[in-house]
């Protein structure tokens, strides 16, 4: 019975044992596992947090712009429409009032003694409707030092109209401005802007109406027709 004894004393000193360097064994496999999750976890989440401060950074706009010079253009900006980044600068320049096309006019003004007409010579812009550009540099009055105005300064154009060679100018006016003048100022005046349309090859004779009225007499001129030119 004693040997029973023994085997069962040392059966329960092996059984100690063995939890005791069991537990340590299971908490060394226990630690080795969670440092190789660690590691795997770590490792798995190295790339995103690569990827996610390359985000940041190209948001911050510290990489990612290798391919992008540092002064390009946006898209929609005038240097990017335009690479040449003078063109839109030539046409301008091309449409600005120095380089535009001119055409040389004659108007007729008063002489210095107010006998007869006198022309003068101007460079006005060559643009459509030159009639009417010709007529309200005329009625704005001349540049030369010893030619007068002929017509009144509160006259203006209202209305031109040429076909078949018949200029028809319609002018907005006082009558009682008009009578205010002689009666050789008021031809003048007439035949100022006459001689002044007549220039033009379409034009023939010129029909003067005043407030879309026609004048029965104007400085003893028969104004209800069409008129010539004077001969100067």
């Amino acid at each position: 019975m004693k040997w029973m004894r023994y085997l069962v004393y040392g059966s329960l000193v092996l059984c100690m044992a063995l939890a005791v360097s069991g537990c340590g064994w299971v908490d060394e496999l226990r630690s080795y596992k969670g440092t190789a999750d660690t590691g795997e976890q770590q490792e798995g989440q190295s790339p995103e947090g690569e990827q996610g401060a390359s985000i940041v950074e190209q948001r911050l706009g510290l990489v990612g712009n290798e391919q992008e010079p540092a002064n390009a253009a946006d898209p929609g900006s005038p240097d990017a429409q335009n690479p040449e980044g003078s063109s839109t600068g030539q046409e301008k320049d091309a449409n600005s009032p120095e380089s535009q096309e001119t055409k040389e006019v004659l108007l007729y003004f008063v002489s210095a003694d107010s006998k007869a007409l006198e022309p003068e010579l101007r460079d006005i812009p060559k643009e459509t409707g030159l009639a009417r550009a010709t007529v309200n540099q005329l009625l704005a009055g001349p540049r030369d030092e010893d030619l007068l105005p002929v017509i009144p300064s509160g006259v203006s154009l209202r209305d031109i109209d040429v076909s078949e060679g018949l200029c028809t100018v319609d002018l907005s006016a006082e009558l009682s401005e008009l009578a205010a003048i002689s009666q050789t100022e008021q031809v003048l005046a007439l035949y100022s802007l006459v001689n002044t349309l007549s220039q033009f090859d379409t034009v023939d004779y010129v029909q003067v109406l005043i407030n879309g009225q026609q004048l029965s007499d104007f400085g003893g001129v028969d104004a209800s027709q069409a008129l010539a030119p004077m001969d100067l």
